[in-house]
């Protein structure tokens, strides 16, 4: 089996891959950035490296254009991946990098590892790109940026690239940052305060993007159910997260409302609570709910917990309503 860096800024990202090449026996390396993908090549040399197109320091062009020009990793595989770029851009840029295969994310299990059989069995690439190949890049990613960037933290990231390469006018960055309706938000009904400054707490070290509603009971919860109805509605959540020991109405009660309800019902629903009662757990599944999780008691495990939903929930299923969710 082979030993593959996996090179990209998002941890929930790396566990991805992580997860699909060590169960096929394969050793694995990440990286968080460009610059850190390089030094562990140079160190380490593996015999694959997976690296993300954006990502902050050095990035994914600028990764393989220096790892070109070094005699001793010049002829080491890469292949790129991408949740930002459409195939076709990203294919560009591979190209323009003599890289010859990509995975966008999310991809399932058997297309990451035939692409990874498909690089290992074929010649080094070898080559370095070149002042033409500087300029296509410079232009596919003001390209992206005008068409595609909705959020702070990827605008922040590549901006800072495009900057450095091109002039871009006042007016364009304006187009960055407004082209995009907003992110649907994750509404959160818990009580318990603490518990609230937990989850928020978790949100922004996995970098969630989304902005976070907070219902502290039952009868708030009801409301807000009211107030959001439509599937035009920006503040109708992408996902809700639902105690179910919560004063005035309890969450199953809100859960019998909103499942009971035409748009409601379609929004996903993760119970997230104390409670370890069969009852408890029977009677929310009942009531259409898409998965119940008991609330860890230490704030590492409750942090991987929500990475883990936002991987899942925000990243690889598909919403039932239209617009942007990714975070």
């Amino acid at each position: 089996m082979a030993t593959i860096l996996i090179a990209d800024d998002r941890p929930s990202d790396r566990l991805a891959f992580d997860a699909v090449l060590s169960g096929a026996g394969h050793q694995v390396l990440e990286a968080s950035d460009g610059e850190e993908a390089l030094a562990l090549t140079r160190s380490r040399h593996p015999d694959l490296v997976i690296a993300d197109i954006v990502m902050p320091v050095m990035d994914g062009y600028d990764f393989v254009k220096a790892l070109r020009q070094d005699p001793a990793t010049a002829k080491t595989p890469v292949i790129f991946c991408s949740a930002i770029f459409a195939e076709s851009e990203a294919r560009d840029l591979a190209e323009l990098c003599k890289v010859s295969h990509i995975i966008l994310k999310p991809s399932p299990k058997e297309v990451i590892l035939q692409t990874v059989a498909e690089v290992l069995r074929q010649a080094p690439a070898a080559g370095s790109p070149g002042e033409q190949a500087d300029k296509e890049h410079a232009r596919l990613l003001r390209q992206t940026l005008l068409g595609k960037v909705g959020e702070l933290e990827l605008a922040k990231q590549q901006v800072g690239l495009l900057l450095q390469r091109e002039a871009v006018p006042a007016e364009s960055l304006t187009q960055v940052f407004s082209a995009h309706p907003p992110l649907r938000p994750i509404l959160l009904v818990e009580d318990n305060p603490m518990d609230v400054d937990l989850t928020l707490q978790a949100f922004t070290e996995h970098n969630v993007a989304n902005p976070i509603a907070v219902c502290r009971d039952g009868e708030e919860a009801l409301r807000y159910i009211e107030a959001h109805a439509s599937p035009q509605d920006h503040e109708l959540p992408l996902l809700v997260l639902l105690d179910l020991r919560l004063p005035n109405v309890d969450g199953i009660e809100v859960l019998r409302q909103a499942r009971q309800h035409p748009v409601w019902k379609q929004v996903p629903i993760i119970v997230m609570t104390t409670s370890r009662e069969n009852a408890d757990i029977a009677a929310a599944y009942e009531l259409g709910i898409n998965s119940y999780i008991v609330k860890p008691v230490d704030f590492g495990t409750f942090s991987d917990t929500v990475g883990a939903l936002k991987m899942y929930w925000m990243l690889i299923n598909q919403p039932p309503f239209a617009g942007p969710h990714e975070s």
